[in-house]
C-alpha cells in the first residue's frame, strides 16, 4: 500500500496515487478563472493532506477530489467512503486549516466510524489582510491551528 506521495505531485498524478492503491477516484477540478498562484499551491497542498490520510488510514475503496468555483470565492472537498476519523485535529488537519485561514477560508469535517469523511474547504479568490494592507502572520501561517 502506498502511504506518501512523492515530494511534489500535481492534482492529476495524486489522484493516479489513489488509482493504482486500488482505490476508484472520481476527480472533478474546475478552479476559478485567473487564480491566484498562491492559492493554487495551498490548492494541491490541501489536495495532498486529504490524499495522504485515505492512502495511510482510511482503507476506503472510493474517493473524490473536487474544486469548484462557489458564488465569489471556491469549494474544495475530498472525500472517501472508510472507516472514518476519530481524531479531528492532526497535524495534516491543521495544515489544511492554516491554508485555508490565507484565503478567508473555513474548513468544515463530516465523519462517523465506518462512514467515511469528508473534508469540505469554502474560501475567498485574494488572501486575507489586516487592517493597512500588511498580511497577518498569525492567519497566513499553514501551520496555525486552532
Amino acid at each position: 500500500m502506498v502511504e506518501s506521495l512523492p515530494a511534489y505531485s500535481s492534482v492529476g498524478e495524486m489522484v493516479e496515487e489513489l488509482r493504482r492503491a486500488g482505490i476508484e477516484t472520481e476527480l472533478d477540478w474546475q478552479p476559478p478563472q485567473d487564480s491566484n498562484p498562491a492559492l493554487v499551491a495551498d490548492w494541491d497542498l490541501m489536495v495532498r493532506e486529504g490524499i495522504t490520510n485515505i492512502l495511510r488510514h482510511a482503507q476506503a475503496t472510493r474517493a473524490t477530489v473536487k474544486l469548484s468555483p462557489d458564488g465569489v470565492g471556491w469549494l474544495l472537498m475530498v472525500e472517501d467512503n472508510g472507516r472514518g476519523m476519530n481524531r479531528l485535529k492532526g497535524q495534516g488537519l491543521c495544515g489544511i486549516e492554516g491554508r485555508a485561514l490565507r484565503w478567508n477560508g473555513r474548513v468544515s469535517i463530516v465523519t462517523a466510524p465506518n462512514a467515511g469523511t469528508r473534508i469540505f474547504v469554502r474560501g475567498d479568490c485574494g488572501a486575507v489582510t489586516k487592517e493597512g494592507g500588511e498580511r497577518s502572520e498569525r492567519v497566513n501561517d499553514p501551520d496555525y491551528c486552532r
